[in-house]
């Protein structure tokens, strides 16, 4: 429901493209998994996430979310997980209003790359995964 069209519906149009350019390459491909995260768990549940998601995930070819999953959780758990990664969000005028970030965690589960906004390009990411192919 994010009214924005250069915010939630980019960054899923940026992932749908992501994963078509992972499945490019079945090695980086297998080491690799995408997760979206709900930062408005009232109204994203997980009914919701999969009608919304498989729109995205159809159109890069995951239709069955093996490899692109979309998250909720409890509101606290939310929270906890946005401010781990520099999100802001808060609640105006019925809307969720928000920060944007997108992050690659290494293999050995530390943040490896932060973007923060909606700038970054799936060709980007995809550099950065590609350092740890061998890993």
């Amino acid at each position: 429901r994010c009214p924005l069209p250069d915010y939630c519906p980019l960054m899923s149009s940026n992932f749908a493209e992501l994963e078509r350019e992972l499945q490019k390459d079945p090695k980086l491909y297998s080491r690799t998994h995408l997760l979206s995260v709900t930062i408005d768990p009232k109204f994203d549940t997980p009914e919701v996430l999969r009608k919304y998601g498989s729109v995205y995930a159809a159109q890069a070819g995951d239709a069955q979310f093996s490899h692109w999953q979309f998250a909720t959780g409890r509101a606290d758990d939310i929270k906890s997980i946005t401010k781990f990664f520099g999100l802001e969000s808060w609640e105006q005028n019925g809307q969720i209003t928000h920060s944007l970030s997108t992050t690659v965690v290494s293999p050995a589960g530390k943040v490896a790359k932060l973007y923060i906004g909606n700038n970054w390009k799936p060709a980007e990411v995809v550099a950065e995964l590609q350092q740890y192919r061998e890993r």
